[in-house]
């Protein structure tokens, strides 16, 4: 028989061991969601045709997921080589100002939610279902 400050005890520390291995699941998730050629694709062999089904969509949507993924790790790779050679040649004078990094600067991608963008993934399933009736 344990006094109710051993059993306080023991079930805070239950908890706590509970916690930390949560925690430690959930680290080793986020290194495997951003390591390239960690995830391989399910076997879509499967015996009914509503498991098969199920797992080429579950493989589309990883796929696009991963897709996205590279794509925001090549944008801000390009960002920081761009930052390390931050050299912006100008000729200008009292007159006219000309830049020659003009087209650089204007399509570099600074809003993942821009409407161009391919890998952006909005809110709503149909076009004009932001608009209230």
């Amino acid at each position: 028989m344990s006094t109710l400050w051993e059993h306080s005890t023991q079930k805070l520390e239950k908890q706590a061991a509970k916690v930390s291995e949560e925690a430690a699941y959930l680290d080793t998730l986020k290194a495997a969601s951003t390591t390239p050629g960690i995830y391989t694709p399910l076997d879509t062999t499967a015996a009914s045709p509503t498991l098969s089904n199920l797992k080429k969509k579950i493989n589309s949507i990883v796929a696009k997921e991963i897709e996205g993924i590279e794509f925001k790790n090549k944008v801000s790779q390009e960002a920081l080589a761009a930052d390390t050679y931050n050299e912006v040649i100008t000729r200008k004078n009292f007159f006219f100002k000309v830049d020659e990094q003009k087209k650089e600067r204007n399509m570099k991608l600074y809003d993942m939610k821009a409407p161009g963008n391919k890998h952006r993934h909005p809110n709503v399933i149909l076009p004009h279902e932001v608009f209230d009736v």
